[in-house]
């Protein structure tokens, strides 16, 4: 039996959420002293090295021994270490302090060398405007996606702001550290200071305050957006750099690497549902649904059940994705105006009860009234 990766579906989760760093948009940490900023990094280092990414992780003004020291309380969290992830993470450590350029010019040599380095994460970079333009600027000229954590007491300043692409915030209230995002707005993971692992946040859901993600498509995606407005949840609008939906509130844009393979994905969607997904676009589709149901807890999906257990059109991956991640999913089946959910072996008529925190909300564009009052009704909109 396979060994669960050490990368956990929380971290995959953060990071479909908040988004990956680009080349030139580096994703930062932000946190006081102690907070948690170098476990999330590592956390984040295993991610992309299981993606099968060469990593670096170069930590500031600390001892090899101590970065090693925090990588194995990481690995002994009870996650595999797989031994093709090892080989694809580098750890290093500089005593004193180093500037930016003496981190680029260590990314140039080791791959001189043989080492391809993919993704950066930079443990202890300076809190300036300075620092962290130098690592924008470098990353941009290497090709590379790059982390840093920055120790600050409050939030980004505007300076740093414009620099960074994706942000977490880490505050503790002792043994929980909680996350929030660049907006301030709090995630619903957390890490736990005693053992270092990210998992579910529970007092994140306590409110009752879901998230809601939807792709902003016409039809049904729009309608649980304003759904999710109406009944005062928090609402997110992914997509992808170029498409402008139809409802972009609280947009969130993916770029290449966040959205992923869309060969692949059509590849595996068309293997699956038996259907042809031919263009391009259709392809970003299909891995925009994926990222949907691939953050959320609970997938709710508006559409036609077919014969096989599938749902019709693109959105019909979505469920499929949703299936495979043992996320709890429901279908309101529009041709006879009921929900059913999965149970794991099949389909049975249930109205859905949300535990969330954070719903994923899609389906077909041609939506039917008794579809826009059933979405409206499960998300608790007058």
């Amino acid at each position: 039996m396979q060994q669960p990766s050490i990368v956990s579906e929380a971290v995959d989760a953060l990071v479909a959420r908040v988004g990956m760093p680009s080349p030139g948009r580096p994703g930062v940490v932000v946190a006081a002293p102690g907070a948690g900023k170098t476990p999330l990094l590592l956390h984040l280092a295993e991610r992309a090295a299981a993606d099968g990414h060469g990593t670096l992780v170069l930590a500031l003004g600390t001892t090899l021994a101590h970065l090693r020291a925090q990588h194995a309380a990481i690995v002994q969290t009870g996650w595999a270490h797989p031994v093709e992830v090892q080989r694809r993470l580098l750890l290093l450590a500089v005593p004193g302090t180093a500037d930016v350029s003496g981190i680029l010019k260590q990314v140039r040599s080791l791959r001189d060398g043989g080492f391809e380095v993919a993704r950066l994460v930079v443990d202890g970079l300076p809190a300036t405007a300075g620092a962290l333009g130098a690592l924008a600027e470098g990353s941009r000229a290497l090709g590379v996606s790059a982390w840093a954590a920055l120790t600050l007491s409050g939030s980004l300043s505007d300076d740093l702001r414009v620099l960074a692409g994706p942000v977490v915030h880490l505050e503790g209230d002792g043994a929980t550290v909680h996350l929030r995002d660049g907006d301030g707005a709090l995630l619903p993971w957390s890490l736990d200071a005693t053992t270092l692992r990210v998992g579910a946040d529970e007092g994140a859901v306590s409110s009752g305050r879901l998230r809601v993600l939807h792709g902003g498509a016409e039809g049904a995606e729009a309608a649980f957006g304003e759904a999710a407005v109406a009944a005062g949840h928090e609402e997110r609008t992914l997509t992808w750099a170029g498409r402008m939906p139809a409802r972009a509130e609280s947009l969130v844009v993916l770029d290449e690497d966040a959205l992923g393979d869309v060969d692949k994905a059509r590849d595996e969607a068309e293997a699956v549902l038996g259907r042809t997904f031919d263009s391009r676009t259709l392809r970003r589709v299909l891995r925009l649904q994926a990222s949907l149901a691939e953050a959320a807890d609970e997938v709710l999906v508006v559409g036609a059940l077919q014969d096989d257990g599938t749902v019709s059109g693109g959105t019909g991956w979505a469920v499929e994705v949703a299936r495979r991640r043992g996320r709890r999913v429901w279908v309101f089946d529009q041709p006879t105006a009921r929900w059913v959910r999965w149970t794991g072996a099949a389909w049975v008529d249930e109205v859905p009860t949300l535990a969330g925190p954070v719903v994923c909300g899609t389906g077909t564009r041609h939506l039917t009234d008794a579809g826009r009052a059933a979405i409206r009704a499960v998300l608790g909109a007058s």
